[in-house]
């Protein structure tokens, strides 16, 4: 028996592997990280060690979680972009790599000489993987990836940029794979299959000549020289993770390294609590269903009955959320107590229409 069981136990400890996972989110926008953090999350709960650097650290006290945490002027990203500066013209989708350019630099600019990222890229601590979200540069990325020679994986909270997919050998036919900043969908005319096709090309352009030559200037600005081009090490992507779904985005091609992971960040869902009806309302209703029923087995037509049902609702809640402009006032509600919110009753009611006996003039209508 205990040589049994010192064989199970042998099993179970072989079988059971650890990594030491390096996160590098380097965008400072909250909406993006709440789509990775619980992957992040869930990583740790099944027994890896990450070590995170980004802006937003995590609420929980979990085990295995080391966090990095990046600064950024008043707290976070937020508040930049304003809706009356949303034209809707033509030429704002034409330049929408060139518009969260500004955001990349910005973040390269205060995550590069800041002491946390130093302090990582001259650390003794061994990574076993990178997971990076692949956004609008990759700054911080590429030099740690030189330092730790270790595989690499991408993750979005979008459709795939037009300079990702390629990473991975990614296809992205422009006949009918839209680029991201256009509003096409993949049902396209001739013409737009051509602005599509252009458009696919300058993104990756712009991306390659602009924003990578500008981020490899920065890294030798606050790094050093040591570090390779961007564009010699993110050809070695291992696996992206893409935020998409066939049913919204269309049919896509995919590589077997290119995994769509749509509503990564949702919980799982809660059990529905217990049903309200006992037994003898179940037992109430079914004998009101049978004494609709006729000796002959059919049910009554019901002509005369009219249906009444009604329902209580308050006016408020207690607590509520509202979504407001910037310049937006808050809504203002005032009750004396929250017992005293006040309640309306709906009733509907249900009849057929009723004649008079000539069946010229109604005499009840569904109004």
């Amino acid at each position: 028996m205990l040589l049994r069981s010192l064989i199970v136990f042998l099993l179970v400890l072989v079988s059971v592997e650890s990594l030491k996972i390096l996160g590098v989110f380097a965008h400072p926008g909250r909406t993006h990280f709440e789509v990775f953090r619980p992957l992040l999350e869930a990583l740790t709960q099944r027994g890896h060690e990450l070590t995170v650097i980004g802006y937003f650290p995590s609420q929980k006290k979990l085990p295995r979680y080391n966090d990095l945490v990046l600064k950024y002027p008043g707290d976070e990203l937020k508040h930049t972009l304003k809706m009356e500066d949303i034209t809707g013209a033509r030429s704002e989708k034409y330049f929408g790599a060139a518009f969260i350019r500004q955001f990349g630099k910005l973040s390269c600019e205060l995550s590069l000489p800041s002491k946390q990222y130093h302090d990582l890229l001259n650390t003794n601590e061994k990574f076993d993987i990178i997971i990076a979200e692949y956004f609008n540069s990759n700054c911080l990325l590429t030099p740690l990836i030189e330092k730790f020679k270790i595989p690499f994986i991408g993750i979005t909270s979008h459709v795939l940029m037009p300079w990702a997919g390629p990473w991975a050998g990614n296809p992205d036919n422009p006949g009918y794979v839209p680029v991201l900043f256009m509003d096409n969908s993949y049902e396209m005319s001739f013409l737009q299959r051509v602005e599509n096709t252009v458009m696919n090309l300058f993104n990756k352009f712009y991306y390659r000549y602009i924003i990578e030559d500008d981020e490899f200037e920065m890294v030798k600005k606050y790094v050093g020289n040591e570090f390779s081009h961007g564009k010699d090490v993110m050809y070695n992507t291992s696996l992206i993770l893409s935020y998409t779904h066939f049913s919204l985005h269309g049919a896509r091609p995919f590589v077997p390294n290119v995994i769509e992971v749509a509503g990564l960040h949702l919980e799982e869902h809660k059990k529905l609590p217990p049903p309200i009806l006992r037994d003898q309302n179940k037992q109430a209703r079914l004998q009101f269903c049978l004494s609709m029923v006729k000796p002959n087995g059919y049910f009554e037509d019901q002509y005369q009955y009219v249906h009444i049902d009604e329902k209580w609702f308050y006016l408020t809640k207690e607590k509520r959320s509202c979504y407001v402009t910037l310049d937006e006032d808050l809504p203002q509600r005032a009750c004396k107590n929250k017992q005293l919110i006040t309640k309306v009753m709906f009733m509907a009611a249900v009849a057929r229409p009723r004649y008079d006996a000539a069946k010229t003039n109604t005499t009840l209508t569904e109004k």
